[in-house]
């Protein structure tokens, strides 16, 4: 078993590796993948909600405000 600290040995390349990867995803694999993971923590998301419910709110309003500004600029 390796140590924990030796995670941290090539970050640098994980990092390109992952951002590399992301950016060959389509958007249907991307939606895909958030469904499963959704899936797989719906329990956990659903027990938790009422605690970040505020703070998701605030996210959509933010969300919904740079993409109308984004729609505008078209």
């Amino acid at each position: 078993m390796r140590e924990l600290s030796s995670l941290r040995e090539n970050w640098d390349e994980v990092e390109k590796w992952e951002t590399e990867s992301l950016r060959r995803k389509t958007i249907f694999e991307s939606a895909a993948e958030l469904e499963a993971l959704y899936s797989e923590f719906r329990e956990e998301l659903d027990r938790t909600e009422p605690l970040f419910r505020s703070e998701r709110i605030s996210y959509l309003i933010d969300l919904q405000t740079r993409l109308s500004k984004l729609r505008g600029s078209c």
